[in-house]
């Protein structure tokens, strides 16, 4: 009982020497400090000695509280379902699912991290802004389950547009190829195991890009290298690489000419870290409309076209219609692409393996 009381006289001088009003204050400890307080002004005072060795105790004992209190809260909110643009999504570890089967990596600049339609609006100032149309195309939908997309936090949710959301940061994404991709494969119903598979999306790609800043050893290499790695490492096996870049170094004589290599060296780097010399990449051929320097977009069109590497495909997205900026693919065209692009691996890539 003696023990009790000098406890609660050391709460309170707890609480007043060191003058700590968030814990006073805080859900957790206001019921507590609120008597604690009470008992002090209304009982005996006990030894200056034994007040400060227990209030050593508890005031070890508040923070122990606190702290797993707000793991707990954590813990909570990562678990929580997340709800965005009217979609749920379902952390894979949170269900009890299998991991995903089949991983396809999604990397290169804003085409194929998505800007289907997304479109400029103007505010009552006269200023613009961009907006995703939240419009998804039928051919995204798939069975629950199938599908999951690796987010920036490296965990497996169940994938819906935008799936570059996260991951391409400072723009406006909107419908890319990926989604439509994975969802024809599961259509075809074709797989190196003949039975349906479940599929794992990477998104990696940056708007704006320049392939030099997708060399060995950059920021954006390392980043797509790891998140590649930490798509496989509990289960599953990269099954390929979908590659759309190439606008931005459409502008420079410097760029295109050293496009080439670079393009080589990417896709040999990309293989060896990845301890895969066959792994297939699919490529996707750029295109544009008006553009300023049309002999330079053409120099890399065709620098794509006559990379000879096996296990390296080309798609070509030139015609495809575009949005107002002549450059980035409208919906319809990613919805397109990423039905080719699906036909390209089940008809070159899955019949070779």
């Amino acid at each position: 009982m003696e023990f009790l009381l000098r406890g609660l006289h050391a709460g309170a001088f707890t609480l007043r020497f060191f003058n700590l009003p968030r814990f006073a204050t805080d859900s957790h400890f206001l019921p507590i400090a609120t008597f604690i307080q009470w008992f002090s002004v209304n009982s005996q005072c006990v030894s200056l000695a034994s007040l400060m060795f227990i209030s050593i105790f508890s005031l070890l004992l508040l923070c122990l509280h606190y702290y797993y209190s707000c793991r707990c809260k954590n813990r909570i909110k990562d678990k929580l379902i997340s709800m965005e643009n009217g979609n749920v999504s379902r952390s894979l570890d949170g269900c009890g699912s299998q991991f995903p089967e089949q991983i396809f990596i999604l990397s290169g600049q804003s085409n194929m991290s998505g800007r289907g339609g997304v479109q400029t609006k103007h505010h009552s100032d006269g200023s613009t802004f961009r907006e995703w149309d939240h419009v998804v195309p039928a051919e995204c939908h798939y069975e629950k389950g199938k599908i999951w997309c690796l987010n920036a936090k490296l965990d497996w949710v169940e994938a819906h547009e935008p799936l570059h959301h996260d991951i391409d940061l400072g723009k406006v994404c909107g419908l890319g190829p990926g989604l439509v991709f994975a969802a024809s494969l599961l259509q075809h119903g074709k797989t190196v195991d003949q039975s349906a598979p479940t599929i794992g999306l990477v998104p990696c790609a940056i708007g704006g890009t320049q392939i030099k800043e997708w060399e060995k050893g950059s920021k954006l290499y390392e980043r797509m290298i790891h998140r590649a790695k930490c798509a496989t490492a509990k289960s599953g096996t990269i099954k390929a690489i979908l590659w759309y870049q190439g606008e931005s170094d459409t502008y420079s004589p410097h760029n295109v000419k050293e496009f080439p290599e670079r393009l080589e060296s990417l896709f040999t780097n990309i293989r060896q870290d990845l301890e895969n010399d066959a792994l297939p990449i699919i490529q996707v051929g750029i295109t544009a409309k008006d553009h300023p320097h049309p002999e330079y977009l053409e120099e890399v069109r065709q620098a794509q076209r006559a990379l000879k590497m096996q296990g390296v495909y080309y798609v070509d997205a030139n015609g495809l219609p575009l949005l107002g900026d002549d450059i980035h693919l409208n919906t319809h065209a990613q919805v397109q692409l990423g039905k080719w692009l699906a036909d390209t691996y089940l008809d070159s890539v899955q019949s070779c393996h």
